[in-house]
């Protein structure tokens, strides 16, 4: 606004000066093109204040569409960096699972032939622990039997050893007057 009055200003000192240094005709003359030449100028300020306020508006626009711009692009980097990490972590998550795989298949071979020599010695000790059993129920019986055969010879024998005879006293002062055999092992 200040050029344009500098400019109207310096317009008018101008039409002044023509107007009192020529003559009247020209006078008219100088007047006619003086209001012509400042109705331009008025038109052109005009059009440089449209101008102004259009550069404005367009100024301003561009600042907000830059502004929307950038909102957008810290909103695209903070999506980016999301992305970024849940892929971190991902990869480590692999990066773990991978590690477990490495050493299942370090330990695998060893724990297989681990299972198989456990297999083979059970399975060789289960014939022996069979044959063990069927031992010891045998020499169950056989005891038994033996047990039986002497009980059967006390009591069809003359002279009982493990069963007392209804001769013999059931209170004994000396334990061995029922058992004369043992007295003679001892003195062998």
């Amino acid at each position: 606004m200040s050029r344009e009055r500098k400019i109207v200003s310096l317009i008018i000192l101008l039409m002044q000066a023509m107007i009192g240094t020529a003559c009247e005709s020209e006078d008219q003359r100088l007047a006619r093109l003086a209001t012509e030449y400042a109705d331009r100028q008025a038109e052109q300020g005009s059009q440089m204040i449209d101008l102004q306020q259009e550069l404005m508006t367009g100024s301003r626009q561009l600042i907000e569409a830059d502004s929307r711009a950038r909102t957008e692009m810290i909103d695209l980097h903070r999506e980016i960096q999301e992305e970024r990490r849940s892929l971190n972590q991902r990869h480590e998550q692999l990066d773990a699972e991978r590690r477990s795989v490495e050493r299942n298949r370090f330990w695998a071979p060893y724990l297989i032939d681990l299972s198989r020599q456990l297999f083979l010695l059970v399975a060789c000790l289960l014939p022996l622990m069979l044959c063990r059993h069927l031992l010891t129920l045998a020499l169950k019986q056989g005891e038994e039997a033996l047990i039986g055969e002497q009980l059967l010879e006390d009591i069809v024998s003359d002279d009982p050893v493990l069963i007392p005879s209804k001769a013999t006293p059931l209170i004994l002062e000396d334990p061995t007057e029922l058992n004369p055999s043992q007295e003679e092992d001892a003195e062998k």
